[in-house]
């Protein structure tokens, strides 16, 4: 080889081995795709485990009407990324869309968020279930449960001054059915979202 073939062979070589230094510490350094998404709450994972949720009284009785695990962990990552501030949701079942979202206030917490549970039946047909998950949780102070129906006046003139969407707009709630039914009213609907005074964020249609 000439001395020109060995230099340019000796700066390819050098060449490659940077780019495969560059590569391999890339690699080491790259977060888990989702790794700081995942959903840590103890309660939350008990249920799913056991398929049972605590009563006030301390009673267990079957999980049923619940958002599934990837569906709770959208509802998580949305509200999360967002860092949505004020939340609501028509019905409540067994808490479990709920501790997801208060558990995303839990992780980015740099405001006073909150999310608003209306079920006029959580005290009967679900026995205060989702109540007792968010008090186990220790999620009350980001929670408040509104006994009414979504459609009447006084839930209407709630905190957060929400109208009954699923009538007045009709064509909304119609998108917003599917596995979860949700919606980004800030985003999608700003006029929405400034007529009902503030960010409302979230809307599950049931």
């Amino acid at each position: 080889m000439t001395p020109i073939e060995i230099f340019f062979s000796i700066v390819l070589l050098i060449v490659v081995i940077t780019f495969a230094l560059i590569i391999m510490s890339y690699k080491k350094s790259k977060p888990v795709e989702g790794s700081g998404d995942q959903v840590n709450n103890s309660v939350i994972e008990n249920i799913y485990e056991t398929r049972r949720v605590g009563l006030l009284d301390g009673a267990l009785i079957p999980l049923r009407g619940n958002v599934n695990k990837p569906e709770g962990t959208f509802i998580y990552k949305f509200v999360k990324n967002h860092k949505l501030t004020r939340c609501m949701e028509i019905g409540f079942a067994m808490g479990l869309s709920a501790l997801h979202i208060c558990q995303a206030f839990e992780d980015y917490l740099d405001d006073t968020p909150h999310l608003f549970s209306i079920d006029p039946f959580q005290d009967t047909k679900w026995k205060c279930a989702g109540v007792a998950n968010i008090k186990n949780a220790g999620f009350s102070n980001y929670h408040t449960w509104i006994k009414d129906k979504s459609y009447s006046a006084s839930a209407a003139r709630g905190p957060i001054g929400l109208h009954s969407f699923a009538e007045q707009y009709p064509h909304i709630a119609s998108a917003a059915r599917g596995p979860i039914g949700l919606l980004s009213f800030a985003e999608q609907y700003p006029h929405i979202a400034s007529a009902a005074r503030g960010p409302i964020g979230l809307l599950f249609f049931t």
